[in-house]
C-alpha cells in the first residue's frame, strides 16, 4: 500500500485486528473484503490499485493445494495461474471421466443430440465440478463435448454450430457462392496468397457465421430452436454473400499488388521491413482469417492492406524510422504469440487478449499510414495499459 494511503492506518496491528474480528470466510478477494473494512474505520477510500501484492514475500501468498477426485494431494504451490496451466489437461480429463453420459456423441449430422443443457454440475471428492457441454467441429461432422470453461465451450460451441449448419444448407451455400459476381477473380488474386479450398471452406463459414451466429444472437441449445434459427434466416444467406463478395476482392487485389512489391532484389537496408511485410501479411491471410475476424473485423482488412501499401510508398525517405517501429511491433507481437500459444495449450480465452491483437493493427496503421485513421485512439501506453489486463488472467 502506498505510504501517503498506509499512513491513515497507523498503529497497523490495531487497523488490522480490528479489521480481522469483522471479517469472516467467503469467496471474495481478501483485498476487496479488507479495503471495506479499513475504510469503515478510518473514512479513507482504499482503491484496487492502493493493493501491491505482487511485492509480497512468496511465505505470505496463499499456498493452494490442488486435490483429485479421491482427496489425495497431487500439488501445490502459491501461484494459481501456474497451477492452472500446470493441471489443465488434467482437470479437463476429470471432468471427462466424472461427467461421461449419453450427452457425449460423435458423427453428429444433424442435431440429433437432445437439449444440450448450460452446464453440468457433478460431486466428486468432495467437490462441486462443474462441464459445459458444447457441440465440436470435426470437418465433416459434429460432437458433444464438455468443457471446464464456459468460455471455451462457447468459442467450441460456435465453431460446431457453423459446421452443423454448413452440413444442412450445403445447396444455400452452393447456390450463395455462385451469386458472389467477383469470387472468381477473387480465387485468382489469392493465388500465391493462400490456397484455394481453404479460401472456399473460409467463405462459407464466414457467411454461415455472419448469418447465423452474430455476437447479440441466442444460440440454440435444442433441435427445436435450431430448426427454427435455420429457417429463419435461410433467406440472408445470398444477400450476406453479395455484401462480402466486394470486400474480399479489394483485399485480396491490394494483397497482391503488396506480394508483387516483395519479389526482386532487395537491399539490405530495407531487408528488415520487407521481412516484417511479408509475415504482417501471411498473418493477416492465415488460414481460417475471415471467420475469425468476422464482419466486425474483416471490413477493416482493406484499411490494413492499404497502410501496408503507404509504408512501402514511404520506406524509401524512412528507413530509419521505419526499422525503429518494426522492432516495437515485433516485441509487441511476440508477446501476443506467446501468450496465445500458452491460452491454446490450456484452452483459456481471454477478451482482453484478442482485443490486444486488433489494437496492435490498429498501432501498425497509425505509425506508418496514420493519414488513414485508425478504428479507436491507440498508442503505446494504450497498448501496455491493456497487457497489464492481459496479464493479470
Amino acid at each position: 500500500m502506498p505510504k501517503p494511503v498506509r499512513k491513515n492506518f497507523v498503529p497497523v496491528p490495531d487497523f488490522v485486528n480490528g479489521a480481522l474480528e469483522s471479517l469472516s470466510a467467503c469467496d471474495e478477494p481478501l483485498t476487496d473484503m479488507l479495503g471495506r473494512q479499513l475504510t469503515r474505520m478510518s473514512g479513507v477510500r482504499i482503491l484496487e490499485e492502493h493493493w501491491n501484492t505482487d511485492s509480497l514475500d512468496g511465505h505470505l501468498l496463499m499456498n493452494i493445494r490442488v486435490v483429485n477426485e479421491d482427496g489425495d494431494v497431487i500439488g501445490q504451490g502459491r501461484d494459481l495461474n501456474q497451477l492452472r496451466q500446470q493441471f489443465s489437461d488434467h482437470v479437463q480429463d476429470t471432468i471427462r471421466k466424472l461427467a461421461k453420459s449419453h450427452l457425449e456423441q460423435e458423427g453428429l449430422l444433424d442435431w440429433t443430440c437432445g437439449e444440450l443443457p448450460h452446464e453440468i454440475t457433478r460431486k466428486a471428492g468432495g467437490l462441486v465440478l462443474k462441464s459445459y457441454p458444447a457441440l465440436v467441429d470435426q470437418r465433416d461432422s459434429v460432437a458433444v463435448q464438455l468443457f471446464e470453461s464456459a468460455a471455451m465451450a462457447d468459442v467450441e460451441n460456435r465453431k460446431g454450430l457453423t459446421r452443423l449448419l454448413r452440413i444442412r444448407l450445403s445447396t444455400q451455400l452452393k447456390f450463395a457462392l455462385s451469386k458472389m459476381a467477383r469470387l472468381k477473380e477473387t480465387r485468382l488474386l489469392a493465388t500465391n496468397l493462400m490456397n484455394q479450398n481453404l479460401l472456399e471452406d473460409d467463405v462459407q463459414s464466414l457467411i454461415i457465421s455472419g448469418v447465423y451466429l452474430s455476437k447479440d444472437s441466442e444460440l440454440p441449445k435444442s433441435r427445436e430452436s435450431f430448426m427454427a434459427l435455420l429457417e429463419q434466416r435461410k433467406g440472408d444467406i445470398v444477400p450476406f454473400a453479395e455484401k462480402i463478395d466486394p470486400i474480399l476482392n479489394e483485399i485480396f487485389r491490394i494483397a497482391q499488388g503488396i506480394s508483387r512489391q516483395l519479389k526482386g532484389k532487395i537491399s539490405f537496408d530495407r531487408a528488415l521491413a520487407l521481412a516484417d511485410i511479408k509475415q504482417h501479411v501471411q498473418r493477416l491471410l492465415q488460414p481460417g482469417f475471415m471467420t475469425s475476424a468476422g464482419m466486425e473485423w474483416l471490413s477493416h482488412y482493406p484499411r490494413y492492406f492499404k497502410a501496408i501499401e503507404v509504408r512501402l510508398e514511404k520506406l524509401p525517405a524512412q528507413v530509419n524510422r521505419d526499422r525503429a517501429w518494426t522492432e516495437e511491433l515485433t516485441a509487441l507481437q511476440q508477446k501476443y504469440d506467446k501468450r496465445r500459444e500458452a491460452h491454446d495449450q490450456h484452452k483459456v480465452v481471454d477478451p482482453n487478449l484478442q482485443q490486444f491483437y486488433w489494437m496492435i493493427e490498429e498501432y501498425r496503421v497509425s505509425l506508418f499510414a496514420q493519414q488513414l485513421g485508425t478504428r479507436f485512439p491507440v498508442s503505446d501506453k494504450r497498448l501496455r495499459k491493456l497487457w497489464e489486463e492481459v496479464e493479470a488472467i
